[in-house]
């Protein structure tokens, strides 16, 4: 949608550029040929309407080029080891002189996800047990967060770890990312990752494996070193 916005802005200059040439051009001929007073007025009337039409219209699309790149910044989905984060650009408001941006934030663990559907109209709709999904709605500077080494998300305020949240089981992400398909499928393969590195297989002791593990062991010892 961005994108369009700019080409609209893009196509929308020259054409104000030209419009104001050409008005130009004619009220001048028109000037030498053609002293009416009334008609010279007529056309500078167009041209004063052309251009603050064309100055309003540049205006919007540079403010909503702005809106844009800012729900861009905060509106985005993150994979990570054991959670899948979605956030959403929730407002801005100035509150004593200070600007302040507000989203909604929502942790879904990995191994609490039961399904991921698309609907019909294109949105992906994440299924979960029963209360456990994590949904924040405050101020972007206290929904800041970082994986630790083990891959648990950690919040950058450790309130938000335990506290000011509510929760849900199902969540529906609109259709707003590119290749919305594409995400369904890295939360699958997220899914089966995690899946993956749960499994653990059971240790079974065997005299025979200890045995060849021991013969293998010395050939790789015989394979490192080096002699002249």
């Amino acid at each position: 949608m961005h994108r369009a916005k700019y080409l609209l802005g893009l196509t929308l200059l020259p054409l104000f550029v030209g419009t104001v040439v050409v008005c130009i051009i004619i009220l001048a001929d028109l000037r030498t040929m053609l002293q009416s007073d009334g008609f010279v007025n007529l056309v500078a009337i167009i041209i004063s309407i052309v251009f603050l039409g064309t100055a309003a219209a540049l205006v919007v699309i540079y403010k909503a080029g702005v809106a844009v790149k800012r729900v861009a910044r905060y509106t985005f989905f993150d994979i990570g080891e054991q959670e899948l984060i979605y956030s959403k650009y929730g407002g801005e408001k100035i509150r004593n002189g200070e600007r302040i941006i507000t989203r909604e934030l929502y942790v879904i663990p990995i191994a609490k996800l039961i399904a991921a559907e698309t609907l019909p109209r294109g949105d992906l709709r994440l299924v979960c047990e029963p209360e456990s999904i994590r949904q924040y709605s405050d101020q972007s500077k206290y929904l800041g967060y970082h994986f630790k080494e083990d891959g648990k998300l950690d919040f950058d305020m450790w309130f938000s770890n335990y506290h000011g949240f509510t929760l849900r089981e199902t969540l529906e992400i609109p259709a707003c990312f590119e290749r919305q398909r594409m995400l369904r499928q890295a939360v699958l393969d997220a899914k089966e990752r995690f899946s993956s590195r749960a499994v653990k297989q059971p240790y079974v002791h065997k005299e025979s494996e200890v045995v060849l593990r021991r013969k293998r062991q010395r050939e790789l010892e015989r394979e490192r070193r080096w002699e002249l």
